[in-house]
């Protein structure tokens, strides 16, 4: 069992969200928690179908693909940390993609009960990550889910850019604390 999931969905294998989403997976690291990275871009992953087949039976895909990677983990996790560009004021199509699929965990509730956001974006506007923002509280408030914190990082377009950012410093204190939170339960 591991005690964090994390999900990465840009297709820049190491651009910003990449380097974000390390230093998050640093700081939990290093309080020795036990962390497993998915790159969901990396992964072929269809879109749901609607069909209704996994609510049938009991959160089982008709579909066969690499979401089959994922699921598992949806079961042996209890953080799950969504990590994207932002793209459009949403997540990225790779990690929509993924967790539109989790729908099948309405059949069987996985074992997941909080949720971090990491996020990065070109613009310096602070004001184009608000309705992604707003989907992931609406998403993870539905699923039960606790939110643990939100990091953004504003005016990073070019890989490599979030060098030396400060939502770097931010996403591995934000690892780090959870160390205090998995002791205590």
């Amino acid at each position: 069992m591991s005690d964090i999931l994390v999900l990465t969905g840009s297709p820049r294998k190491n651009g910003n969200t990449r380097m974000l989403a390390d230093a998050f997976v640093d700081g939990a690291a290093e309080g020795g928690l036990d962390v497993r990275v998915i790159h969901v871009a990396g992964l072929n992953i269809a879109p749901c179908q609607g069909c209704g087949y996994c609510q049938e039976h009991e959160g089982v895909c008709i579909q066969k693909d690499d979401m089959a990677r994922i699921m598992p983990h949806l079961y042996s996790a209890r953080t799950i940390v969504f990590a994207t560009p932002v793209y459009y004021f949403a997540m990225s199509a790779q990690l929509k993609t993924a967790l539109d699929r989790m729908y099948a965990t309405l059949a069987k509730p996985p074992t997941i009960d909080s949720c971090i956001l990491l996020a990065v974006y070109g613009d310096t506007d602070t004001t184009v990550p608000e309705a992604l923002i707003h989907n992931y509280k609406v998403f993870t408030g539905y699923s039960g889910w606790k939110d643990l914190g939100i990091v953004t990082a504003a005016g990073v377009n070019d890989a490599g850019e979030i060098a030396g950012h400060p939502a770097l410093e931010e996403a591995r204190e934000l690892g780090k604390s959870l160390v205090s939170l998995f002791r205590k339960s």
